[in-house]
């Protein structure tokens, strides 16, 4: 044997021992020292990637038993052949379907495409996402394909050419036979009930269970690195087989709103869930920035209502998270339809983290965004959630008083809220802030958006603009609202003085913010009547008080 193979044993046998927690080899006898509780082990292993966990697997069998859990936590579904063989393997396992903890189902499709050049557009839209530079010294139709993309000019003439000069090459030809294959696949097992029947097997056969994700952002290429992802996904084996081992040379499935049957993928996991009776504890639907979200105005009977929400009631009522983005556009959205999500909402009493995203399928008006993103449509009126403790509200409208009253009383333990592209129908968002500041108790943080764009009040203007206040035109415009938020921020959890009262006006005067809807007194009596409270607890008349103060004060 040669010295240099034996070199090489020994680093291996050395490597080994010490992973297993023996002592290292050296010049003295090594002893065998206690293995390492399997807790211990897993914490270890825990920011390990998955390609480390393969490795760590073959160590021996007590760290494979560590790495197990870790390495299948979550597992992959989708109406495709290579994912399905893999979702198959892993729940008829003895040990490996006990790993799983999260089902994620990729719900991107292979659209059927009718010719070559629709393939061909597709794979071109891509090419600069995926790459980030040309290649400097190409080899293959593909490298030459992609340089050509980058010196492409706009215009359809340009676009035209690129296309012509390649539409014949290998990589095509191929990767449009391989969608193809895809697309008749998915569909017809979809069709015959193939999918949802293993679908139900893998619920049933996952013990361990507690989280399930229908997205169509995994295939995603609408991010600010989109080489980075591939290149993440690729070397550390993120996301589902059939991503991990894709050929870049091939177009993706499509992951953009309103792609293909967002209310029958709803149905379908609805369903199976209710069949099975799993209780899981996390749900999470279209939960994407990127992607389109579920369509009300697909679901248009009141019989698949009345069906819809039985099956949701015993799929989602033991919930603890429950994150869900719609999609919504100019169709009519029924009475009947209506009722579904708001009985939904009221049966989840566990619940403790509630995600609520409204999105819109193209432009809309302002007064027909006003009626499609109306929080009734979603949200119950008198449902009150005593566990939920992380509230995250997207593209909702609101009248003023309700949106304080729906946050303050039926969500009576509050700490963490984030708010986001918000239109209050009357009244102002200090008034809003005003109401939470003296709200609720446990409120420890608030989210803003850095935009003034995003927060809307006084029939669609900008907060901090309106009628009480008008910021000035200058480039550091948002620099300066961006600190004004952070301010309100802060004001709303910690009290002080108001961020948007005028200098000149006093501290009390941010209490007049909540008219018309609280009898407040007269500026002269609120001022009368916490000056007595700071001089009955010897604090000084120039300071500003907290909320809680400021609450005891007033008899709020």
């Amino acid at each position: 044997m040669s010295s240099t193979k034996r070199k090489s044993e020994t680093g291996i046998t050395r490597f080994s021992k010490r992973i297993r927690g023996l002592a290292p080899e050296g010049a003295y006898p090594y002893t065998q020292t206690s293995y390492l509780p399997l807790e211990v082990k897993r914490i270890i292993l825990e920011d390990s990637t998955k390609s480390d966990l393969k490795l760590v697997r073959l160590v021996s069998k007590d760290w494979c038993l560590a790495a197990v859990p870790l390495l299948f936590d979550r597992i992959y579904i989708s109406p495709r052949k290579h994912d399905l063989d893999v979702f198959s393997d892993i729940i008829d396992h003895p040990v490996l379907c006990q790993a799983p903890r999260s089902l994620i189902w990729d719900a991107a499709y292979f659209l059927p495409r009718n010719n070559r050049k629709d393939y061909m557009q597709r794979l071109l839209d891509e090419a600069r996402l995926i790459h980030r530079r040309k290649f400097d010294d190409p080899s293959t139709p593909y490298q030459n394909f992609i340089n050509a993309c980058f010196d492409m000019k706009y215009g359809a003439e340009a676009r035209d050419r690129v296309l012509s000069n390649y539409q014949h090459a290998a990589f095509v030809e191929e990767g449009f036979k391989v969608w193809q294959e895809n697309a008749i696949f998915e569909r017809s097992f979809c069709k015959n009930g193939h999918f949802y029947t293993a679908l139900c097997n893998g619920l049933r056969k996952l013990d361990r269970l507690r989280s399930v994700v229908v997205t169509s952002n995994l295939w995603n290429l609408d991010s600010q690195d989109a080489h980075a992802e591939v290149l993440f996904c690729k070397t550390h084996g993120s996301g589902p087989p059939l991503l991990r081992s894709w050929d870049l040379s091939y177009a993706r499935p499509f992951s953009i709103p309103g792609t293909y049957g967002s209310a029958q993928d709803f149905r379908l996991i609805s369903r199976a869930l209710a069949e099975t009776a799993v209780e899981i504890r996390d749900f999470s639907f279209y939960e994407d920035p990127y992607t389109g979200g579920l369509t009300l105005s697909e679901i248009r009977s009141p019989a698949e209502v009345s069906q819809l929400s039985e099956q949701g009631y015993f799929a989602y009522r033991n919930l603890t998270s429950f994150n869900i983005k719609f999609c919504v556009s100019t169709e009519e959205v029924f009475d009947y339809t209506v009722k579904l999500f708001p009985y939904l909402l009221s049966q989840m009493q566990h619940l403790k983290q509630l995600c609520i995203d409204i999105d819109e399928v193209g432009p809309m008006e302002k007064s027909v965004r006003m009626q499609c993103h109306d929080h009734r449509i979603i949200l119950p009126s008198t449902a009150v959630w005593s566990y939920l403790t992380d509230l995250r509200l997207t593209g909702a409208t609101f009248g003023g008083w309700d949106f304080v009253m729906f946050l303050t009383n039926r969500i009576p333990r509050l700490q963490h809220l984030q708010i986001h592209d918000i239109d209050l129908i009357d009244w102002s968002w200090d008034g809003v802030f005003e109401g939470l500041n003296l709200g609720p108790r446990e409120l420890w943080s608030i989210s803003l958006p850095c935009e003034a764009r995003y927060l809307r009040h006084y029939n669609g203007q900008p907060y901090p603009r309106g009628p009480d206040y008008v910021w000035d035109d200058t480039e550091d415009e948002d620099e300066e609202i961006e600190r004004f938020f952070e301010k309100m921020e802060y004001y709303v959890i910690h009290g002080g003085r108001h961020p948007n009262l005028p200098p000149e006006a006093p501290s009390s005067r941010s209490a007049r913010y909540l008219e018309p809807y609280l009898t407040m007194e007269e500026d002269d009596e609120v001022e009368r009547k916490i000056a007595r409270y700071k001089k009955a607890w010897s604090i000084p008349a120039d300071s500003n008080i907290g909320r809680e103060e400021k609450r005891l004060a007033l008899g709020a």
